[in-house]
Order: C-alpha cells, then sequence, then structure tokens
C-alpha cells in the first residue's frame, strides 16, 4: 500500500494451500482514497511468506502475485502501482498493453483526480509511443 508509506495492511484472505491464499473483498479497500494505492486486490492470488510485525508475532504477508484478479480494474490498479515507483518498462509493449488505462489516466486527471507524480509520468511517457 502507498500512502506515503510502505505499509502491511490486514486483509481477509482464504486459504488455498501451504503458500498460496486468494484475498477475499474487505472493508480495506472501499476507500476511494486516491492516494491509497495497494498492491493486491480482492481476487487476486498471492504466494505468503512469514513476517514479524511490530509486536514480534509472525504471521503472513503476501509477497508475489500468482493470479490477478480478472475485476475491471484491476489492470488499472496495477498500472497505478507500479507506475508510482517507476517500475514499468516505457517501452511499446508496455503502452499496447495499458493504452487505455493510460487515456483514462490522463483524462482523470484533467478532470482533476489526484495521481502521484510517477503515475502521470509514466502515462505520459507511453501515449507518446
Amino acid at each position: 500500500m502507498i500512502d506515503g508509506s510502505n505499509t502491511l495492511v490486514p486483509v481477509n484472505a482464504e486459504q488455498i494451500n501451504d503458500k498460496l491464499f486468494i484475498i477475499l473483498n474487505d472493508e480495506e479497500y472501499s476507500d476511494p482514497d486516491p492516494s491509497v494505492l495497494f498492491e493486491f486486490y480482492p481476487g487476486d492470488i498471492v504466494e505468503v511468506a512469514d513476517t514479524e510485525n511490530l509486536d514480534n508475532e509472525y504471521q503472513y504477508a503476501a509477497k508475489r502475485l500468482i493470479k490477478p484478479a480478472t475485476t475491471d480494474d484491476r489492470d488499472y490498479h496495477e498500472f497505478k502501482f507500479y507506475a508510482t515507483f517507476w517500475h514499468l518498462p516505457i517501452d511499446k509493449q508496455t503502452a499496447d498493453r495499458f493504452r487505455p488505462i493510460v487515456e483514462r489516466i490522463r483524462q482523470e486527471s484533467k478532470e482533476g483526480k489526484f495521481f502521484y507524480r510517477g503515475i502521470l509520468d509514466t502515462a505520459n511517457r507511453l501515449f507518446q509511443l
């Protein structure tokens, strides 16, 4: 999640096997605050690993996306998360994959919606390809 810091957020998930979970819909995802971005979303299947929280208790944390959810906005959320860190390649393949998302972000930005600088920079650079 990005809200000015990198943090773990507890969410509901259903165990598939020892290390795989599917993230369930949770109230954490209902906040429309555009400054809060999650790496994983409801419906995503993720691989987990042990982590130590602040109370020195071990718990699972999602570490790697195995299979993304098939929801309408999944690519939009993925783009925003990775573009914030400038972790998307600026090439024709990325531009083609995210073209509708790039156009959506450019339009929403013109309408005054908040986006992190990395999102806007990435969208603008991909738009030019």
